[in-house]
């Protein structure tokens, strides 16, 4: 985590300005409602607590989020599809032009990414000293009772506006908080609203703003145009949302259904809504009548219009269910409900077989009432608002045409749940609530020969409490995934910026937002006003203070009251050494007033850590950064020393402060010798050669490898070669994820261990205690060359600030060749460069040089003015301070025994017994002079008894530092050679197209023609890469780390269950080559193909899309039976024609034989007859202009009535070229003969293209008018940089797709079309024409020029005007032929009905009566099982003797009686009378007229040509006889209704097969014509049986059996007194009666108790006694 995290997860480190409030994606829509896909899988929300907070956030969105170390997003897709802010807008709300004076949310955004909405703070109406509101109460009032209207409380949407008051937030900022209710005026004259957080101020007379949320309609430049609306505005902040994407739209995310929120960890930072409707408590209800009808209040057409077979389906009731009746107790607190509803399955099935899409439509309101339940007000969460009654709202099969949530639609037979989710939290507060569900669309309906299959049952009502924790202080994410994506939990990562901390006001950190460009910075910058926040042009001096000390700067609205994220590690250890609340503030800094820190010296650290270093791949990077991820607590103390570590710094308290001591460039701030050191001793000691590591070991973080650990080896090959083996230092380093801090860090040790060997240890005076870890001394040691030069200002005579006297001589050391200088303690604070040259005042100064006077000559004597040093170029400078002490050098002049002259005055005059020391360097050799002063670092300081402190030091070596800094590269190592980097874009592939091929591939049954189905053959190019090989090159390739491709579509699969929202996923590791197919699909329109680049890693591309139809009229059925066209595919040959074709040998003209001709297509559709009106163009065609060897088509073109006969040629273009190869494309398709251009035609406007994309852009196009789905189209009229393709797609006037990638890359080219187009189903070829010698011959491709079968008549041809009076005999008439609607009513009699041909099937329900009885006609054999019902029972006709033994038993009998409800319909049949013997319709089965009725060879077919060929206006009035017409040629279609009579049909024809079911009603049967030998066994069913109709006469005895009546159907007026005896009770089974008492067959019976000679049930009691024998 760049910057630093605190508290647990398993997260990675470092964040993006996230948005606060960012919520899920995709929880509720805009009405407040979430639909579930058709669930058979898991979601899974989790919940990941990632840092203290607050921190800054996801770096780049949704694509800092990883899944088992996978980015779950593009990052191109995410920068695209991300909300975005300005800070800096101007809105008209007369145009609703919206322009961005930061022109950064607008650039390169399109309405073509979706639908994006824009938010203009205060955009919707302001008020000036009108708002009161009291903190904790969430009414907010308004003198201006105008102000606050109902529209203000609007439905959640993606940017939702808020209302901002003036002073009413926390510490008097403003509050910015949703309006949830709008409250009517009181009498009070104020408007009111209720606000979802409460104010936490109280204040009045303030101002308030209302955002304003409009659909963008346009972008241009930097502005937008949104729908009007609201107040001008100037200077606001707006935010653009992030594009609606629809389900068909190319992915944002490389997971289904994924989702994500996000929180930062403020201390207000609104609650997490949780996604999907789950929450920390719910409520189920398992709904018990779930199974809907179809409401009739529905207003839904009446089921006739629809042709249903079902009426009755429209006559159910909703279901309405209410908080009480669900059993909750707290229904204010419900925020959420979801409604379940589940499908066994969801298809429909057409007659023959087909299967298709099934569907259903519900529609659900909540209603919510705020009186105690005494009226409800219902929203229409689901389904439409209204339902229309207009058929033409509908589809012929009842699907209405209105989109509608409510809508679920899906082909498949695998049980389903489809889950709704309300959000219902906006309506808050009520007091009770209720849902009504309605049932829309039919229950398994029938409409238009598709059967329905589609009941659905309303299992569970989840009524879900939110916990609305909001978690202050704690940043955390949630994440959805899916059971489809992954098989368990994945590991998720988090790609954050963290901690939000104290930094100086004059400070930008380098990552923070510049407002006025909305760009992250590059590097930090000193450039802030320290009052106003805004950047200057220079340099500012830092006032002490901190952004962020909220003590300070106590008001919200102050530029520097806020912290902000950086990983600077100074700003990080500061952070932890105050805050309050995770650090050490308590201990420290519990005034917060900073009084006990360094922050001057952190101060010049920070900006040393902040410059700008190599970072060895050749550009530049911080000095020092840290990025930390703290995950378990620690000691403070180690927590701060590693922090320091990470600055080669170590923590100091000094001086009553905390403070760093640093190893970094800085000037000596005091100088020991003989004359200030304990007894004159230095005490030395080194280190050995062969102890001195020559490899160091960094561990370090790697961001390119997950931020897991990595080692960095740094080595002194020299030191290696020297020793001959390794001396390995393993060391870590701290908070680092750059390598090249990393090898710095390794270089700092390697260079220090070499360079610096010696430690001096010496004892000194109460001078030491001015010193630290970390100071820079200078020590003169005389015994170490006995070389005197250094002593004290003499006191025996006075200094000058250029004449020192010393108290020796020093001219035997001093020359005047070589350059000294003198140096002397002060006892005064002083600043000392740090960076290697600076220009100062005019003043030119060096590494280590004592600065004493500013830019503007002012003194530097204080650590804040050194702090804030510049150059004389105003830029930053680079020193280090000492509080207490300096060194003043000059250089020497001249001298002589007793004094120095030096050549620039000292800043002033020594006082006696200052230390003086002398330094100087060779002419000759520019080394050091012989005992010249040398350098150590200050390791430490330990005071001792009696003032005496110890000191030790180690040797210090200023030149190492730029040694470690600069220098190193980073090796070169081929990207082939390594493994892909962690956040490297995956390329994604190109060129993506989709073609819809025949399957031919012979694995399964084919048909006659070859073909078995078809398949979609998905190609794309492979991603590519640049790159360089080992030895240089740059190579632009294949990319180097390919493993495979993700491949998503929704296209329909033969047999497979089929939902067009749900995408089926396979992978493919076939690299070599970027196709894949998918076998046995079938037509349908808008099918998307996506492919994504999976790499080595399993690291994922954005997906590429394409969406394509495959229209059924692109379906050939006759494999082969075509003729190859090329690009136009293969068009059908043959058919039937009734007219010969003739050609002219010698011109090529075709001439057909007939004016008039029928021509029936070898597809099956049906025949065209073509007459000539006047034009030859129908009858013929020219030839002529082929040359010899040539052949062309003749096309009958069945949509062209005027010149359906068409010559086509198969052209080659040989000019079009590969534009990388050269090599020639030979495109081949059709043209017709004697067309200029080979046919091809100018389409409007022109096109533009990229090379290797399929997609084509118009302009001033009319694709939809100009093209179809499998056209032809043409890039330029001709040439090599022609291009030919055939359309796939056509997505608007100026956006298609092509079936195949383009070449070229066009800009505002010539688009053609054929001029002429084919229909794959209608058109035929009849012949080939061929040129030879020249001479023109015709080769045939029609089958028939007569008719030889009836087959061959079209449909509809012979009407009753051709067919001659009488004609027609049983000969002519087909078994079945003749059904009810052609016999006129009465016309059948005893005469006609032959002996034992009226059964069961003939009879209708409720026609025979007792009328149509005779005696005894009824017994055991004619009567079904169960037949026998109270209704057919008159009351009291049963008497024992009709009762067959041991019929009656326990389960005949209902409780109380056996009553005539309890006998069910349909239960008496039997064999004579059956279920649809009998129409009331009148209507006849199928065969009733035999063949016998017709004469004989009436109709025969010698004179009938090719199939479907001959229709009326062929055949002459009167002109088909009997002869004419062959046997059974006479179907049901070709009779009119009512023109059989009676006098038609021979005596004892019609048998009981050719009389249709339910035919015979009770007003065709004679009085007593119906005998036990007429009925067949089971015949009778209680449908047949009209009520009352079984008399006592009419029952044979012993005929009732058991099985005869229907269990439960007997009641008390059925049975005739005493009629029931032991022997008509069965001794096999139970029997229970309800009695009042009474004594029967043995039994006594008592109201609790039945008893016999043998045995008591005592039902009072609850016993069975059994008595003794």
């Amino acid at each position: 985590m760049p910057g630093i995290g605190r508290l647990t997860a398993a997260a990675l480190a470092a964040a993006q300005a996230a948005q606060q409030s960012s919520s899920y994606t995709g929880v509720f829509n805009g009405d407040g409602l979430r639909v579930s896909s058709n669930i058979r899988r898991q979601t899974a929300v989790i919940y990941d607590v990632l840092s203290e907070g607050p921190i800054e956030g996801l770096v780049d969105g949704p694509s800092s989020i990883r899944l088992n170390d996978n980015p779950v997003a593009n990052t191109v897709n995410t920068q695209m599809f991300t909300s975005s802010r300005s800070v800096d807008v101007s809105y008209n709300h007369s145009t609703g032009v919206v322009t961005d004076n930061t022109q950064l949310i607008f650039s390169n955004k399109a309405t073509t990414d979706g639908e994006r909405e824009i938010l203009i703070e205060g955009g919707k109406k302001r008020t000036t000293g009108t708002i009161d509101v009291i903190a904790g109460n969430n009414i907010v009032s308004s003198s201006n009772t105008s102000f606050f209207e109902a529209s203000d409380v609007e439905a959640p949407r993606k940017l939702q506006a808020m209302l901002r008051i003036d002073g009413a937030g926390r510490d008097g900022g403003q509050l910015i908080v949703p309006i949830t209710t709008f409250l009517t005026s009181p009498a009070t004259g104020t408007s009111q609203v209720r606000v979802e957080i409460p104010p936490m101020t109280t204040v009045s007379n303030t101002n308030a703003y209302i955002d304003y949320v409009a659909p963008v309609t346009s972008f241009s430049g930097h502005t937008a145009t949104i729908t009007a609306g609201g107040v001008t505005v100037a200077n606001t902040a707006a935010v653009l949302s992030n594009p609606t994407r629809s389900v068909t739209a190319k992915p944002t995310y490389n997971y289904q259904n994924f989702g994500f929120a996000f929180r930062t960890g403020t201390r207000e930072q609104p609650y997490l809504p949780t996604p999907t409707g789950i929450g920390s408590a719910s409520v189920a209800f398992n709904v018990s009548n779930g199974n809907l009808d179809t409401d009739s209040s529905s207003g839904m057409p009446a089921p006739s219009n629809f042709f249903s077979n079902q009426p009755s389906e429209y006559t159910g009731s909703p279901l309405i269910i209410t908080s009480d009746q669900m059993g909750v107790g707290n229904a204010p607190e419900i925020d959420a409900v979801k409604v379940t509803i589940q499908f066994p399955s969801l298809l429909s099935q057409k007659e023959n077989g087909k299967k298709g899409d099934g569907y259903a439509e519900y529609r659900i309101q909540f209603g919510y009432s705020r009186d105690g339940g005494n009226s409800f007000t219902d929203v229409v969460k689901v389904g439409r608002k209204t339902i229309s009654t207009s058929t033409s709202r509908y589809d012929s099969n009842g699907k209405t045409k209105d989109p509608s949530s409510g809508m679920i639609t899906a082909e498949t037979q695998q049980p389903f749940n489809k889950v709704f989710t309300l959000d219902v939290s906006r309506y808050q507060p009520f007091d009770k609530y209720r849902i009504t569900i309605q049932r829309i669309s039919p229950v398994n309906g029938k409409e238009n020969k598709w059967q329905q299959t589609n009941a659905g049952v309303v299992k569970q009502i989840e009524n879900i409490i939110t916990d609305k924790l909001t978690y202050p202080y704690s940043a955390y994410a949630a994440v959805v995934v899916d059971a489809e994506d992954f098989s368990q939990v994945p590991k998720r990562g988090y790609k954050i910026r963290g901690l939000k901390v104290k930094v100086p006001t004059n400070y930008f950190p380098r990552d923070e937002i510049e407002p006025s460009t909305g760009l992250r910075r590059a590097s930090a910058a000193y450039t802030r006003n320290v009052t106003s926040g805004a950047t200057e042009s220079s340099v500012q001096d830092w006032d002490g203070n901190f952004r962020g000390d909220k003590k300070t700067f106590s008001s919200p609205t102050h530029a520097n009251h806020e912290p902000v994220y950086t990983n600077n590690p100074i700003w990080i250890f500061y952070d932890l050494l105050t805050n309050q609340r995770y650090g050490l503030g308590k201990y420290i800094d519990e005034d917060f007033d900073f009084a006990k820190i360094d922050k001057y010296t952190l101060f010049q650290l920070a900006k040393y850590c902040d410059e700008l270093v190599p970072d060895g791949k050749g550009g530049t990077e911080p000095r020092f950064t840290c990025n930390l991820y703290i995950q378990k607590d620690n000691s403070a103390m180690k927590m701060l020393q590693n922090l320091a570590t990470t600055v080669r710094s170590m923590l100091v308290w000094y001086n009553g402060e905390v403070t760093l001591g640093s190893n970094i460039q800085k000037g000596s701030v005091y100088t020991f010798t003989k004359g200030n050191v304990v007894d004159g001793i230095f005490s030395y000691a080194g280190s050995a050669n062969r102890f001195r590591n020559n490899q160091i070991a960094v561990s370090w973080n790697d961001p390119d490898d997950g931020y897991k650990q990595a080692v960095e080896v740094v080595e002194d090959h020299n030191e290696i070669a020297r020793v001959g083996k390794f001396r390995r230092k393993n060391i870590t380093a701290y908070g680092c994820t750059s390598r090249g801090q990393a090898q710095r860090l390794g270089r700092y040790h390697l260079v220090t261990e070499k360079t610096e060997q010696e430690t001096v240890s010496f004892n000194t005076g109460i001078n030491a205690a001015i010193l630290r870890p970390g100071d820079v001394i200078d020590i003169q040691d005389p015994d170490l060359r006995d070389i005197v030069a250094s002593g004290r200002v003499t006191t025996s005579a006075s200094s000058t600030t250029t004449i020192i006297r010393t108290d020796r001589d020093l001219t035997s050391y001093l020359n005047n060749t070589d350059s000294f200088k003198l140096n002397l303690i002060y006892p005064s604070g002083g600043a000392y460069l740090t960076q290697p040259l600076a220009t100062i005042n005019s003043t030119n100064y060096v590494q280590g040089d004592l600065i004493l006077l500013d830019e503007d000559g002012a003194a530097i004597d204080t650590h804040a003015k050194a702090a804030n040093l510049k150059d004389d170029s105003g830029a930053v400078v680079q020193t280090s301070w000492s509080e207490d002490v300096r060194i003043e050098t000059q250089a020497v002049s001249s001298f002589n025994a007793s004094s120095v002259t030096v050549s620039s005055a000292f800043s002033s005059a020594p006082d006696g017994e200052v230390i003086y020391t002398i330094s100087g360097k060779s002419a000759a050799t520019g080394n050091d002079v012989a005992g010249s002063l040398k350098q150590y670092i200050v390791n430490s300081v330990s005071p001792g008894d009696e003032g005496i402190y110890a000191i030790t030091a180690t040797e210090y070596n200023v030149n190492k530092y730029d040694e470690v800094d600069r220098g190193w590269v980073e090796p070169t190592v081929p990207e082939i050679a390594r493994r892909p980097k962690r956040d490297e874009q995956v390329p994604g592939v190109t060129g993506l197209t989709a073609s819809v091929v025949p399957s031919g591939d012979g694995q399964e049954e084919q048909d006659e023609f070859g073909i078995t189905s078809y398949d979609v053959i998905v190609n794309w190019t492979l991603p590519k890469s640049t790159r360089t090989d080992d030895e240089g090159n740059v190579l632009d390739d294949v990319y180097e780390h390919l493993a495979g491709f993700n491949i998503q579509h929704n296209i329909k699969i033969q047999n497979e269950d089929f939902n067009e929202k749900d995408f089926t996923t396979v992978a493919s590791n076939q690299i070599s080559t970027g196709t894949y197919t998918i076998r046995n699909v079938v037509p349908g329109n808008g099918y998307i193909v996506r492919v994504q680049t999976v790499n080595t890693q399993g690291f994922t591309s954005g997906w590429e899309q394409r969406e394509f139809d495959f229209p059924g009229t692109m379906i050939n059925p006759f494999g082969a039976g075509v003729l190859g066209g090329g690009l136009n595919g293969g068009i059908q040959k043959g058919g039937s024609l009734t007219a010969t074709v003739d050609i002219n040998s010698s011109t090529g003209a075709i001439t057909l034989s007939n004016n008039t001709y029928v021509f029936t297509p070898p597809s099956g559709v049906s025949a065209k007859i073509i007459t000539n009106g006047g034009s030859a163009t129908i009858t013929e065609t020219s030839f002529s202009n082929l040359s010899n060897g040539e052949e062309a088509l003749l096309l009958m073109d069945y949509s062209d009535s005027s010149d359906c006969l068409k010559g086509l040629k198969l052209v080659t273009d040989t000019t079009a070229t590969e534009p990388s190869t050269s090599t020639k494309y030979n495109y081949q398709f059709l043209a017709r003969l004697g067309e200029s251009n080979n046919d091809l035609v100018a389409a409007s406007g022109t096109v533009s293209s990229t090379a290797g994309s399929p997609e084509v852009t118009g302009s001033s196009t009319s694709f939809t008018s100009d093209f179809t789905v499998g056209d032809v189209i043409a890039f330029q009229s001709a040439g090599t940089n022609r291009f030919m393709g055939t359309v796939s797609h056509i997505e608007t006037d100026t956006s298609l797709v092509l079936d195949r990638g383009i070449p070229h890359t066009y800009s505002g080219v010539s688009v053609h079309k054929q001029g002429f187009d084919i229909d794959a189903l209608r058109d035929s070829i009849l012949g080939v024409v061929k040129k030879a010698s020249g001479t023109f011959t015709y080769e045939p491709f029609t089958n028939k020029l007569k008719i030889d079968k009836p087959a061959e008549i079209g449909d509809n041809t012979v009407t009753s005007a051709i067919i001659v009076q009488n004609s027609i005999g049983s000969v002519q008439i087909a078994s079945d032929a003749i059904d009810a609607s052609m016999i006129q009513a009465g016309t059948i009699t005893n005469a006609e009905i032959a002996a034992g041909t009226i059964g069961t099937a003939s009879i209708a329900a409720n026609s025979i009566v007792a009328s149509q009885l005779t005696a005894n006609a009824i017994g055991a054999f004619t009567v079904s099982a169960n037949s026998i019902t109270a209704i057919e029972l008159k009351s009291g006709e049963i008497e024992s003797v009709h009762i067959a033994a041991n019929a009656i038993d326990g389960t005949l009998i209902a409780g109380n009686a056996i009553g005539n409800s309890e006998i069910a319909i349909n239960s008496v049949n039997g064999l004579i009378i059956a279920d649809g013997a009998i129409d009331a319709a009148g209507k006849l089965a199928s065969g009733i007229i035999s063949g016998a009725k017709l004469a004989d060879n009436a109709i025969n077919d010698s004179r009938i040509v090719a199939a479907n060929t001959i229709d009326n206006s062929m055949i002459a009035t009167n002109s088909i006889n009997a002869l004419l017409i062959a046997g059974n040629a006479i179907t049901s279609s070709e009779v009119k209704a009512n023109s059989i009579t009676a006098a038609a049909v021979v005596a004892g024809t019609i048998t009981n097969s050719e009389i249709a079911g339910n035919t015979i009603n009770s007003a065709v049967i004679q009085a007593g014509a119906v005998g036990e030998p007429q009925i067949g066994a089971n015949a009778i069913t209680s449908a047949k049986i009209a009520a009352n109709a079984v008399e006592l006469a009419e029952i044979k005895s012993n005929s009732i059996t058991a099985a005869s009546i229907l269990s439960g159907s007997i009641d008390t007026a059925s049975i005739a007194a005493n009629a029931i005896t032991n022997a008509r009770i069965s001794s096999t089974d139970q029997l229970t009666l309800t009695v009042t008492g009474g004594t029967t067959g043995g039994w006594t019976l008592s109201s609790t108790k039945l008893s016999s000679s043998k045995i008591d049930i005592d039902n009072g009691n609850e016993r069975i006694l059994i008595k003794d024998a």
